[in-house]
């Protein structure tokens, strides 16, 4: 009988050695699954940090063009502005010249008149709107020498102004209409 009980003791003691082993073997497998639960987890902070960090630099991308729109949208709303302006004066500048035509034949006796004054006066107010937006009336005189660049030569031939037939106009010290002149 002493044998049956050392069997079952030994039994005993081995069962205990091998769930003490199983309990170790868990324990580490336990740990080697938290390590490799860790080094994932490391792994997917990396790949979201990354691709976080892609989303940034297309936001700050995105930021920068429409700021690069509105500077664009800015400039083109300018641009049209200037035109508009430009359109605008081109098509006054033919009334000026008329006021200026019709005041040209009015008679000696008759400027003194109250009509006559209020078209001189009316025609001050367009001179004045037109200076008021940048507009300037080119200085050109009879006998100066022709420049192609401020002068438009309707008639003659040579190097100098011999008469003025329309004044010219810049806006800004850019040439809108050139003086019309003949030459001789």
């Amino acid at each position: 009988m002493a044998d049956k009980n050392e069997t079952s003791e030994e039994k005993k003691y081995l069962n205990r050695r091998e769930s003490e082993k199983e309990e170790k073997t868990s324990a580490e497998e336990g740990e080697i699954d938290r390590v490799e639960e860790k080094e994932e987890t490391q792994e997917k902070i990396v790949d979201y940090k990354a691709l976080s960090e892609k989303y940034l630099d297309s936001w700050k991308r995105c930021q920068a063009d429409f700021e690069n729109y509105k500077k664009d949208e800015a400039r083109r709303q300018e641009e049209f502005a200037r035109f508009m302006k430009v359109n605008f004066i081109l098509q006054i500048l033919p009334v000026l010249d008329n006021f200026e035509a019709s005041l040209a034949h009015v008679p000696e006796e008759k400027k003194e008149n109250g009509w006559v004054e209020g078209i001189i006066h009316i025609k001050r107010q367009i001179e004045d709107v037109l200076k008021n937006n940048g507009i300037e009336e080119m200085v050109v005189k009879v006998g100066d020498k022709f420049n192609p660049e401020i002068h438009e030569a309707v008639t003659g031939e040579g190097e100098k102004v011999k008469k003025i037939l329309q004044k010219g106009y810049q806006l800004n010290g850019k040439i809108i209409r050139a003086a019309k002149v003949e030459v001789e």
